[in-house]
């Protein structure tokens, strides 16, 4: 089935996007039928005159996303993207009681007594065995030295200049944010930059869209710092932006890199719609960019705060999956805008983060360069 997607190479959007929207967009209105056989990487690449590299990525993130599959000596073909469930809809999603209910090992499938290996998906597990404990302890203990005195003492309301050097540097590298360490601001955790953030924001409660499936503890913990919370549809691309249009709210809290606990990852597409509410809105998004350290298929989205040109994201991010959960490391990338609210109302505040933890955590950056 030949593929004729019309290419600019002065557009923004780099060629595979360009190549995975135009197929998405095929297959969605009808015009590639369900179990149609799709050209090669090298046949498309040959068709278009480009190098393979843009067809590759595009079909990954076709396969990834469920609208097409491989068939092993076949070639890659079209699915029934609306009976695969790719356009997921809420209600074809868990209910609240089936996601709260303790995981049984399936019995085994061929009938024999043999027992199944039991595999923990839990959000909370960690590899443990993975953690670089030569290099924290030798970094550790070169810090408890005299030399380092000042290390003991009240630091940075905001965090140890040198860790935020470092985060700015690898949020550049990984997410594509441009940003000063003067925007960054060092918590103990997503939690915590949450309350900060409730203490911050320049109308500090009312209405806030947050998707509607949303992790308990994060849901409960806007309610208890006074927000009324309004839910908003998801669907496979990620939070509905009509449905967001259609709400009394100019705020949403939004997890786009791995939307808990559904794992959706939101399209570029959707991103930019997000944005184009946002600045019409005059609104803010609040970007928790939740695991997006961890990606399997296809390559890397942009960050929200990357896109935006409006200066109307703020962007939160920890080390706890990255690193380890109880070393309570997160960090909050504040807009321009925000810097005097901060400079205002948090003058006074003292930073909660060890000084000794943070310091560490930044010469463990330098050491092993991020990628």
């Amino acid at each position: 089935m030949p593929l004729i997607p019309r290419l600019d190479q002065q557009r923004t959007e780099p060629l595979f996007l360009q190549i995975y929207d135009y197929i998405k967009e095929e297959i969605r209105t009808g015009r590639l039928a369900p179990h149609t056989k799709l050209p090669s990487i090298r046949e498309l690449a040959g068709q278009l005159n480009i190098s393979r590299s843009p067809v590759e990525a595009a079909y990954r993130e076709l396969l990834a996303e469920g609208y097409i599959e491989s068939q092993p000596r076949r070639g890659l073909f079209v699915l029934d993207w609306q009976e695969t469930g790719s356009q997921l809809l809420p209600s074809v999603l868990p209910s609240s009681a089936q996601r709260s209910a303790p995981p049984v090992p399936p019995a085994p499938c061929d009938g024999s007594n043999s027992p199944l290996r039991f595999i923990d998906f839990g959000f909370d597990h960690m590899a443990t065995e993975l953690f670089p404990y030569a290099v924290w302890r030798k970094l550790a203990i070169s810090l408890l030295q005299p030399a380092h005195k000042e290390l003991f003492h009240y630091g940075d309301p905001q965090g140890e200049i040198g860790l935020r050097e470092q985060i700015a540097q690898w949020l550049r590298q990984t997410r594509g944010i441009l940003c000063s360490p003067s925007q960054i601001i060092v918590t103990s955790g997503t939690q915590h930059s949450l309350i900060w953030l409730s203490w911050l924001l320049p109308e500090s409660k009312g209405s806030l869209g947050v998707e509607e499936a949303i992790h308990d503890g994060i849901r409960k913990l806007w309610l208890r710092q006074g927000f009324v919370l309004t839910p908003i549809e998801l669907d496979s691309e990620g939070i509905s932006v009509e449905a967001l249009s259609a709400a009394n709210v100019n705020r949403v809290y939004v997890t786009p890199s791995h939307q808990f606990p559904y794992g959706i990852d939101m399209s570029l597409p959707r991103r930019r719609e997000l944005l184009e509410w946002a600045k019409q809105k005059k609104g803010l998004i609040l970007e928790d960019d939740y695991d997006h350290e961890f990606r399997f298929e296809g390559p890397p989205v942009h960050s929200l705060f990357s896109l935006s040109e409006e200066d109307n994201v703020i962007y939160i991010g920890t080390f706890s999956k990255a690193l380890a959960p109880s070393l309570r490391m997160g960090y909050i990338v504040l807009p321009k805008h925000l810097l005097h609210n901060r400079e205002q109302r948090f003058g006074s505040y003292d930073q909660p983060v060890s000084r000794l933890q943070q310091k560490n955590d930044g010469r463990v950056h330098e050491t092993r360069t991020p990628r």
